[in-house]
């Protein structure tokens, strides 16, 4: 059992050395930075020395592609959608979204770009978080149709014309039918091959993250076709959407499902975010981590930030419940998750 703390590779170098250490200590083994464009492209010195220095502390390193191209999990603007805007989905209603068509040569050669600063930093692990195409629930702006789904664009409509991805050909449906969804994943599949083999030959292992979504969930991709692509070497989910009183309940349904299709093949994980859990939440973590454990997962992941962020003093201010700080969820999740209790 391994235990993984995702960790901002924005964060201020002296301040993610003491947390640095305090996961070691802990008994944490991996750390996950999380690397958005402008830090891949603007700081790879701060991100090298974020790696040296977790390296030094004897974790393993994984670098997760923080929201780049709008693709991925973890938020925030794409530079290269600012940049070369032509490259955006575009919904069945006619507007456009703030993520790349995976279609478009363009996104591959973006996605190269950032591959290729990152692994210049000498990861252990690419850690791709939760790759999906735009759907509605994601634009909190509310900006399209709710019926609306991407990537409906010309350049989709030409791959599905020419059959690519398995595409029926003809015209490109407005209607959301079991072909267009499955012609999406195909699509988004198609682009992380070769990122995958990309970081393949550079020694670098792929490890997946998908979202917990299944059956027609239009964000839901083939788990079993991902464990046959060349180059996966993990594959896990979400352990629950959120932490309360049913998330252990939760953690141990997905928790068992990702080992069913991941054992004797890949390592398999389950992730917990945990920005903005409250302190009165930490049973309830650790019930959920346990039963996660007990279902017989290789990892758990789990997403924090660092503590005193003005986010907490903000919610603090207002009355809301205190932040479950992140060492204590550490040392919480490394009792639990390494049978130190």
């Amino acid at each position: 059992m391994r235990l993984g703390v995702g960790y901002p590779a924005s964060a201020r170098l002296g301040h993610a050395r003491l947390d640095l250490d305090e996961m070691a200590s802990a008994g944490v083994s991996v750390v996950v930075l999380e690397v958005s464009e402008e830090d891949a492209f603007e700081r790879a010195v701060h991100v090298a020395a974020l790696v040296d220095d977790a390296r030094g502390r004897g974790l393993e390193v994984r670098v997760a592609p923080r929201g780049v191209l709008g693709l991925f999990a973890g938020g925030g603007a794409s530079l290269a959608i600012a940049r070369d805007p032509t490259i955006r989905q575009r919904l069945t209603d006619g507007s456009f979204v703030p993520a790349a068509c995976p279609n478009d040569h363009g996104t591959g050669a973006w996605l190269e770009r950032w591959l290729d600063a990152v692994l210049g930093v000498r990861p252990d692990a690419i850690a791709w978080a939760e790759p999906r195409l735009w759907v509605p629930l994601h634009d909190p702006w509310h900006a399209g149709r709710r019926d609306a789904w991407a990537c409906a664009c010309a350049r989709c409509a030409e791959a599905w014309a020419l059959g690519r991805h398995d595409a029926p050909g003809g015209v490109l449906p407005t209607a959301f039918t079991a072909e267009v969804r499955d012609f999406r994943r195909r699509s988004l599949i198609g682009l992380l091959e070769p990122a995958f083999a990309r970081a393949h030959r550079a020694g670098v292992r792929n490890v997946l993250t998908v979202a917990p979504a299944t059956g027609d969930h239009p964000e839901a991709l083939p788990w079993e076709t991902l464990l046959g692509l060349a180059y996966v070497d993990g594959l896990g989910t979400d352990a629950c959407n959120e932490v309360t009183g049913s998330a252990a309940d939760e953690a141990a349904f997905r928790a068992a499902r990702v080992v069913r299709v991941t054992r004797g093949r890949v390592d398999g994980h389950v992730r917990f975010r945990l920005d903005g859990i409250g302190a009165a939440r930490g049973d309830d973590l650790v019930a959920a981590v346990a039963a996660a454990v007990a279902a017989g997962v290789d990892e758990v992941v789990v997403r924090t930030w660092p503590d005193v962020e003005p986010s907490d003093v903000k919610r603090a201010a207002r009355g809301a419940p205190a932040p479950l700080p992140a060492g204590t969820a550490w040392r919480l999740l490394a009792d639990t998750a390494l049978g130190a209790r």
